[in-house]
């Protein structure tokens, strides 16, 4: 047994290394942003990966992934953009973005829309352009981009609007993927999934991917040990597990993503936390699948082998 086995039972033998760092080195470490796959994550990613490839022709299908706030919707799509970055093509000189994804503007207007989409294809437009202008030139410039999927995060914004704004907007967006054929995905709560389904072509195609807030289970508690192993560096610090801390998982509703409490702030002998500390990692919520107990014995959940930076 090697020499950080025995000093660092608990932890994943990647972590021995990390474990015998300095307390800041070990805390800047912690705060590092990570990716733990969980199978929830995995079939919404899987999802997304079959729309960016599916071949072009009339009536797309799309995607709506709902759910509370907290729960992982835009960490989700944040992996899946790193997975399919904008990339220059040597061999025709040009540069192909496979997916453009923007937020819903606060206030839901077109000109507002086309102009978040432009920016986010880096495109550029002059003050007071029209809004037919805008639409074209998005139109010209998603051809030479080769784009594949447009993902609208934070659709619910749309609900700020009246009546009348928030038919605009549904033309809108129906019109880019009837004109472009491309799949649409958005993000938003379940009012704006209802919201989506009230368009009648749209609600043709779009399936639904909800994210529920996590039960008081055996997942949630696979989910922790994940956080837990990776994430812990000094043996006094550990999340709260569900059944000893009713109380604690009744606070965050279920939702892994708003801030959990660990039982130090992995300095030696800290029992406490004296502020709010978030989860470095990008998986908000969902469960790690693996064995109860893993973490004094050689098998080790299955999240351990895809955790990425």
């Amino acid at each position: 047994m090697s020499a950080g086995a025995a000093e660092f039972p608990h932890l994943h033998p990647s972590q021995h290394e990390i474990a015998q760092l300095s307390n800041e080195e070990r805390i800047a470490w912690i705060r590092q942003e990570r990716w733990i796959q969980y199978p929830r994550a995995k079939r919404i990613l899987d999802r997304l990966a079959e729309l960016v490839d599916y071949p072009p022709h009339d009536r797309m299908p799309c995607l709506v992934i709902y759910g509370g706030t907290g729960m992982g919707k835009t960490r989700i799509v944040q992996k899946f953009l790193r997975d399919n970055r904008a990339h220059f093509d040597g061999k025709l000189g040009r540069t192909r973005v496979p997916v453009v994804s923007i937020q819903m503007p606060p206030a839901p207007v077109e000109r507002g829309l086309y102009e978040e989409i432009l920016v986010a294809m880096g495109g550029v437009f002059v003050y007071g352009t029209g809004v037919t202008t805008l639409r074209h030139r998005i139109r010209a410039l998603a051809r030479q981009l080769e784009v594949r999927m447009l993902i609208i995060d934070e659709i619910h914004s749309l609900l700020a609007g009246t009546f009348r704004e928030q038919r605009i907007i549904l033309n809108a967006i129906r019109f880019l993927a009837n004109d472009l054929r491309i799949p649409l995905v958005c993000l938003g709560t379940e009012e704006a999934n209802q919201a989506l389904m009230t368009d009648q072509q749209l609600a043709d195609r779009f399936s639904a991917a909800e994210l529920p807030a996590w039960e008081n289970d055996a997942a949630l508690e696979q989910l922790l040990l994940c956080f837990e192993i990776y994430s812990s560096v000094a043996p006094v610090v550990g999340f709260p597990r569900p059944e000893s801390s009713p109380a604690h998982y009744q606070s965050h509703r279920g939702r892994i993503g708003t801030d959990l409490r660990p039982a130090g702030n992995g300095r030696p002998g800290s029992h406490s936390l004296r502020r709010r500390t978030h989860l470095p990692v990008t998986a908000e919520g969902g469960p790690c699948h693996g064995v109860a107990g893993v973490h004094h014995g050689p098998t080790w959940p299955a999240c351990f082998g895809t955790m990425t930076l």
